[in-house]
């Protein structure tokens, strides 16, 4: 099991790992209280080999070294199933480490339409983001009617992503649900002073530890989770572990040096 930490109002709970099938993916309570299918996938229980092992659901964008297609279908296959959406249409978008916001309706967006976060309040459409050190952010309102899944690495923060969504979503903050997913801790995230800065301007600074080097460390979750609550949502689940660190359950970009495999953030709609 991984523990969600306490930050300001945020929860302090159990993110439950749970496996199915031989498929290791990790739930919100918050989430599942009101009965929202969703899950963050780990690498454990697919069918990919090398450094895209196991659960791999896509390419790694700077690398010469890419898994095989049907690898990945299977993968996903079982993962969907694992998760209880077998027979839901996935929504995805490029990714482009913007701020830009699908809404998805009866039509899905196509593999060329780019964006960061996709919102749904269609029945059977599965929304999807893909990550390996990037936070994913699942959002859905109380009564599970509008479901959100929004990718945010540190572009993406600063460019305060998680707000714009939540400003898109029908629901009002405070009947917004939010889980953040795993990703790359502050001991792993090292970046430089032009980085610190953009946090800086978006008045995140306590996010940003500098040193007398001219490399700071970033607490991403940490800054989303403000990110959060200054939009006005209330029930903040937030997972207190390293991508980076844990090698056996998490791909992560930074340490694998670019060859490596994603996790995926899912969630629907409540039947």
């Amino acid at each position: 099991m991984f523990q969600y930490r306490r930050v300001g109002y945020v929860r302090s709970l159990v993110l439950t790992q749970v496996k199915t099938n031989g498929v290791s993916f990790l739930r919100s309570h918050s989430l599942e209280s009101i009965g929202v299918p969703h899950g963050f996938s780990t690498r454990v229980g697919g069918v990919s080999t090398g450094p895209f092992g196991s659960m791999n659901l896509g390419q790694a964008s700077m690398s010469n070294h890419q898994d095989e297609p049907e690898n990945i279908t299977e993968n996903w296959r079982r993962f969907q199933s694992a998760i209880g959406l077998a027979n839901y249409d996935r929504a995805s978008v490029a990714q482009v480490h913007g701020s830009e916001i699908v809404e998805v309706g009866e039509s899905m967006p196509g593999a060329d339409v780019c964006g960061d976060a996709v919102i749904t309040v269609r029945a059977k459409k599965m929304l999807s983001i893909q990550v390996a050190d990037c936070a994913a952010v699942l959002l859905a309102s109380e009564d599970g009617k509008e479901v959100a899944a929004v990718h945010a690495g540190w572009r993406g923060a600063v460019q305060e992503i998680v707000r714009k969504a939540i400003s898109r979503m029908k629901a009002s903050p405070q009947c917004i649900i939010a889980a953040i997913g795993p990703c790359i801790g502050p001991d792993a995230f090292e970046a430089g002073e032009e980085v610190a800065v953009e946090f800086d301007r978006v008045n995140l600074s306590k996010f940003v530890r500098r040193s007398a080097t001219d490399k700071c460390r970033i607490d991403l979750s940490g800054s989303i989770a403000e990110q959060l609550r200054r939009a006005g949502v209330v029930r903040i689940d937030s997972a207190d572990v390293c991508t980076f660190g844990q090698e056996r359950f998490f791909f992560s970009h930074r340490r694998d040096r670019g060859t490596t495999g994603r996790m995926a953030a899912c969630i629907a709609t409540r039947d």
